[in-house]
């Protein structure tokens, strides 16, 4: 199967295929080529050239700038499927007469394409023509897939395919205290805060460790109603939080939807604490149910609910062995979730299924 990407740009921030997974899809067969619309030109780039932490970055068998006549090129080239990555891919691979897969990242140009769904405008009339032309769509978390089902897709046309993180080893730690959140907004770190303070009143004297990054927002005003210790761990990555989050008990993601409707995805850092084998206790929408197993691997709470919230992390906290239990469930969850040859072989029977109902 050959399969031509469009994308408006190819850097270290681009997170397409890891480099396993690459290696795996090319192993059943698929060929991928990028074509990108950036003037300058870009070579065929080693995935060892790059350091995105525990992602990798695609390697392409032939990465090219699109000349001027590049529709009669793709038209040439016996391509099977058009990839079309985000907001100026999906225009680009429009273009062409191949099948479209409309792809969705979760940068910016990712979430621009699929506000396109619900703004009318002048600017969002090309973006909404392209994906009316996709036969299929893949997504990075739930959220785009309910946004798409609530706009008429239904859900055989669209493959949630997470980021499948790199399995490194992370530093075991035999004591675990304390509760790990993520400080994502204002709103959600309150929640957070809220909790630690009622299990606090209740005689445990579990501190709040709050994991954020450099330019993080100002949250002192979510702290001064605290009524527990706080400590803020600051990482630099993704990979440093994957190192951090063990010394946790348990971790904390009370993310709420805002006002105008949007949410801040934090889904990557409970992907990771399930890795480091840290129980989670989540707000139950966005990608959190399909990381977490209710019991077993955690707890999903309704959003905005610190009491549930509290009742949940309590069972972890009394309970040293089910959450140990809890701990040990999640990796091997994600694990198997992410197994490279389980996505890869999910990715081709999607694209397959799409080229037979296209033809």
């Amino acid at each position: 199967m050959k399969i031509a990407v469009f994308t408006d740009f190819y850097d270290r921030k681009t997170f397409f295929l890891p480099d396993g997974f690459l290696s795996t899809c090319q192993n059943l067969g698929m060929e991928f080529e990028i074509f990108c619309r950036k003037n300058n030109v870009l070579k065929a780039l080693n995935i060892h050239e790059y350091d995105n932490g525990i992602f990798g970055i695609i390697a392409p068998s032939r990465l090219a700038t699109l000349p001027t006549n590049w529709k009669s090129i793709i038209e040439e080239g016996h391509f099977d499927l058009a990839l079309g990555f985000d907001e100026a891919g999906l225009v680009m691979a429009a273009q062409t007469s191949l099948p479209l897969v409309a792809v969705f990242s979760r940068l910016p140009q990712s979430w621009r394409a699929v506000r396109s769904f619900i703004k009318a405008g002048p600017a969002a009339d090309e973006i909404k023509s392209a994906l009316n032309k996709a036969c299929a769509f893949l997504t990075r978390c739930t959220e785009v897939t309910e946004i798409l089902v609530s706009h008429g897709v239904t859900r055989d046309k669209i493959m949630v395919l997470p980021m499948p993180p790199e399995f490194n080893e992370y530093i075991h730690q035999d004591v675990r205290w304390g509760i790990g959140t993520f400080a994502s907004d204002p709103t959600s770190l309150n929640y957070a805060v809220i909790c630690a303070s009622l299990i606090n009143d209740l005689g445990f004297n579990t501190p709040l460790r709050i994991f954020c990054e450099k330019d993080h927002f100002d949250f002192s005003n979510c702290l001064k109603d605290s009524r527990t210790s706080v400590e803020i761990i600051t990482i630099e990555n993704y990979k440093d939080f994957f190192q951090k989050v063990p010394q946790c008990q348990l971790f904390l993601s009370p993310d709420v939807t805002r006002i105008d409707g949007e949410r801040d995805f934090s889904g990557i850092y409970s992907i990771l604490s399930s890795l480091a084998q840290v129980p989670q206790v989540a707000s139950c929408h966005g990608i959190f149910p399909d990381i977490i197993e209710e019991g077993v691997t955690g707890f999903l709470v309704p959003e905005r609910n610190a009491e549930i919230m509290q009742d949940r992390c309590l069972e972890i906290l009394e309970d040293t062995n089910k959450g140990s239990e809890m701990g040990q469930s999640a990796r091997a969850k994600i694990e198997f979730q992410f197994e490279y040859k389980n996505l890869a072989a999910k990715l081709e029977g999607f694209l397959n299924h799409t080229l037979r109902r296209r033809n």
